[in-house]
């Protein structure tokens, strides 16, 4: 497994290279460029004829500047990079009381890998079916899942999909493809700002009617439309010579994770055959994800099967369901073989050192059962409108009521009794002292196990997941700690 990693860390070693590499020669071209056109208005702001062309020195001061320019991306990329890059997809972090198997999954999957530290669990509101990891080191990664998979795939399933992105964690594989994504689209924005910078604007208001003007600017604006339009294809083909095997290595890592090849595979083929497709089409993200979220069947058909950032799907179901009795990597590569029809090796000889083999067990019991099925479904939007600030208010005949966060008001009438339902206040305790932070210094009666929506003494609004058990929590305004007993037991 350690030459695996190793071949990882040589991969993005060459990824950074070859941008610091792209970096430059954009950097020769568009300062050369640059150094001409300034030549060319001085020469016509004295009335002389301007006799250069290209400038070799202009673009040596480019290059120093596209260098400055890529440390700061670099380094910029390594330290909040996947923060970033969650936050572009619309990622939020979740607490485990508002999904414990979600986030009980991730803790089992990370001590399954023997990561350091547990990743980062986020959710993504979306209706579609996926996976991501992002992250530089295991020390510091995250798994998101969108809201659609919570709701959609049982805890075999889950596990399955958590497990193969643990596995991109575990092999380094989302250092490389966080850099591979952060990189070309840096390197695509960079393109379109030196675009719009030479735009013809500029030159008509130096007087650029010229025609050495006019060829300067055209010359430049199709170096950076070059470079917008490249990149994301460089880095596509980049990925693509080792996605696959990325892929291929993931699912094997998760089947021996799991001890169970069916959970990822019937999870790929539900995931597979769902119409929905992420609403953040963002294609750098493609590569990071479980499937691909861009391709209409998901990789089981492309028109450009040799650029895929993924392994068909098809393939990887009925590799996943080749391995009988017991998993190992060996066997794993004995199934790849049979459902390819390939005589060379998947793994590299000596790559993997792992012999072990483990009996896969039995599935989980509640994976057929109807009501968790739905129960799932429900869970899943109240987590996304909780975490969307919802008022959620509980009215004496058992009527949840779901309120928007811009709703102005405290109050609203139950659609079924007609009862005025108030967001409920917690009650401050006149013996704990209000300036001590840790003292508690509130009480709220909590109507049952569900999603609450209350008030604090300081009058922020707070949230409670009908996970959340413990006897008190803290305001997130102002620190204040609030008791919280179940409304049958409070006097």
């Amino acid at each position: 497994m350690w030459a695996l990693v190793r071949l990882n860390r040589r991969y993005t070693a060459l990824l950074v290279a070859l941008s610091l590499a792209a970096f430059a020669v954009v950097g020769f071209a568009v300062g050369g460029c640059a150094g001409w056109l300034v030549g060319a208005w001085r020469a016509a702001a004295s009335g002389a004829r301007y006799a250069g062309g290209f400038d070799p020195m202009a673009g040596l001061l480019g290059i120093e500047i596209a260098v400055v320019v890529w440390i700061g991306v670099t380094v910029v990329t390594y330290l909040q990079g996947d923060r970033i890059l969650l936050a572009s997809i619309g990622a939020r972090p979740l607490r485990k009381e508002d999904h414990p198997q979600f986030y009980n999954v991730v803790e089992e999957m990370s001590i399954a890998a023997a990561l350091p530290r547990m990743p980062r669990p986020y959710v993504i509101d979306d209706p579609a079916m996926n996976a991501l990891a992002a992250g530089f080191s295991p020390d510091n990664a995250a798994i998101a899942v969108t809201a659609g998979a919570l709701a959609s795939l049982n805890r075999d399933q889950l596990q399955g999909v958590v497990a193969h992105e643990t596995a991109h964690i575990a092999n380094d594989d989302v250092l490389f493809m966080t850099l591979a994504s952060l990189m070309t689209g840096a390197a695509g924005g960079a393109g379109w700002f030196a675009g719009r910078e030479s735009g013809r604007r500029h030159a008509v208001r130096f007087g650029g009617e010229a025609p050495v003007f006019t060829l300067g600017h055209r010359f430049l604006r199709a170096c950076s439309g070059f470079l917008a339009l490249f990149a994301p294809v460089y880095g596509v083909l980049i990925l693509a010579g080792v996605a696959r095997r990325r892929d291929y290595l993931a699912d094997a890592c998760a089947a021996l994770y799991t001890r169970y090849p069916e959970g990822l595979a019937s999870a790929l083929y539900v995931m597979a055959g769902s119409p929905n497709t992420l609403l953040q089409r963002n294609p750098r993200i493609a590569t990071l994800c479980t499937l691909n979220p861009h391709r209409k069947e998901h990789g089981i058909h492309t028109p450009l099967l040799a650029a895929s950032t993924h392994a068909p799907v098809k393939e990887r179901i009925s590799i996943l369901r080749r391995i009988h009795n017991v998993v190992s990597y060996e066997g794993y590569e004995r199934a790849w073989r049979e459902a390819t029809g390939a005589s060379r090796r998947l793994f590299p000889k000596g790559a993997v050192t792992d012999r072990h083999a483990y009996p896969i067990r039995d599935g989980h019991p509640a994976a057929t059962v109807h009501d968790v099925a739905r129960r799932q479904v429900r869970d899943a939007g109240d987590l996304m409108r909780g975490m969307g600030r919802y008022v959620f208010l509980a009215c004496g005949c058992s009527m949840r009521i779901k309120l928007p966060p811009w709703h102005a008001r405290d109050h609203a009438v139950c659609p079924r009794c007609g009862r005025d339902v108030r967001v409920p206040t917690a009650h401050a305790l006149p013996k704990a002292s209000p300036t001590d932070a840790s003292a508690e210094v509130a009480e709220l009666a909590r109507p049952g196990k569900l999603w609450l929506t209350f008030r604090c003494v300081c009058g922020a609004r707070n949230q409670l997941s009908p996970y959340f058990d413990a006897p008190r929590m803290v305001c997130a305004q102002c620190g204040r700690g609030i008791r919280i007993r179940d409304a049958a037991t409070v006097d």
